[in-house]
Protein backbone atom coordinates (compact mmCIF):
# COMPACT_ATOMS: atom_id res chain seq x y z
CA UNK A 1 0.00 0.00 0.00
CA UNK A 2 1.28 3.27 -0.75
CA UNK A 3 0.94 6.51 1.25
CA UNK A 4 2.87 8.85 -1.00
CA UNK A 5 1.73 12.32 0.63
CA UNK A 6 4.21 14.30 -1.06
CA UNK A 7 2.55 13.90 -4.03
CA UNK A 8 -0.84 14.82 -2.87
CA UNK A 9 -2.77 17.43 -4.45
CA UNK A 10 -3.34 20.15 -1.76
CA UNK A 11 -6.93 21.79 -2.28
CA UNK A 12 -7.90 25.52 -1.68
CA UNK A 13 -11.64 26.23 -0.28
CA UNK A 14 -14.16 27.36 -2.67
CA UNK A 15 -15.45 30.22 -1.02
CA UNK A 16 -18.18 32.78 -2.34
CA UNK A 17 -17.85 31.37 -5.81
CA UNK A 18 -13.88 31.48 -5.50
CA UNK A 19 -10.79 29.28 -4.71
CA UNK A 20 -9.22 30.52 -1.63
CA UNK A 21 -6.21 29.31 0.00
CA UNK A 22 -6.66 28.65 3.62
CA UNK A 23 -4.58 29.63 6.74
CA UNK A 24 -5.31 25.90 8.33
CA UNK A 25 -1.87 24.75 10.14
CA UNK A 26 -3.44 20.95 9.78
CA UNK A 27 -4.37 19.41 6.88
CA UNK A 28 -6.04 15.64 6.46
CA UNK A 29 -5.38 13.27 3.92
CA UNK A 30 -7.60 11.92 1.58
CA UNK A 31 -7.25 8.40 0.88
CA UNK A 32 -7.86 6.61 -2.22
CA UNK A 33 -10.13 3.56 -0.53
CA UNK A 34 -8.62 0.93 -2.80
CA UNK A 35 -5.15 1.21 -2.40
CA UNK A 36 -4.37 3.56 0.64
CA UNK A 37 -2.70 5.96 -1.29
CA UNK A 38 -3.01 9.74 -0.68
CA UNK A 39 -5.01 11.26 -2.96
CA UNK A 40 -5.30 15.04 -1.75
CA UNK A 41 -5.20 16.76 1.32
CA UNK A 42 -7.51 18.91 2.49
CA UNK A 43 -7.35 22.20 4.91
CA UNK A 44 -8.95 21.63 8.99
CA UNK A 45 -10.50 25.33 8.60
CA UNK A 46 -10.72 27.68 11.52
CA UNK A 47 -13.88 29.56 12.49
CA UNK A 48 -13.02 32.61 10.77
CA UNK A 49 -13.01 30.53 7.30
CA UNK A 50 -16.10 28.17 8.19
CA UNK A 51 -17.58 31.23 8.74
CA UNK A 52 -17.22 32.98 5.58
CA UNK A 53 -18.17 29.81 3.95
CA UNK A 54 -21.20 29.77 6.04
CA UNK A 55 -21.95 33.34 5.36
CA UNK A 56 -21.44 32.92 1.70
CA UNK A 57 -23.91 30.07 1.09
CA UNK A 58 -26.56 31.34 2.92
CA UNK A 59 -26.39 34.33 1.16
CA UNK A 60 -26.52 32.44 -2.19
CA UNK A 61 -29.24 30.27 -0.77
CA UNK A 62 -31.73 32.99 1.03
CA UNK A 63 -34.95 30.69 2.77
CA UNK A 64 -33.33 27.37 2.03
CA UNK A 65 -32.69 26.61 5.64
CA UNK A 66 -36.07 27.03 6.58
CA UNK A 67 -36.66 24.47 3.76
CA UNK A 68 -34.34 22.04 4.82
CA UNK A 69 -35.68 20.62 8.00
CA UNK A 70 -39.03 19.98 6.51
CA UNK A 71 -37.94 18.16 3.50
CA UNK A 72 -35.60 15.77 5.67
CA UNK A 73 -38.34 15.08 7.54
CA UNK A 74 -40.83 14.75 4.68
CA UNK A 75 -38.18 11.93 3.33
CA UNK A 76 -38.03 10.20 6.94
CA UNK A 77 -41.44 10.05 7.27
CA UNK A 78 -43.11 8.63 4.06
Amino acid sequence: MSTAVASALQLPQYINGQWVESTATEWLDVPNPATGEVLARVPLSGAEEVNAAVEAASAAFPGCAELLPRTAFSRCSN
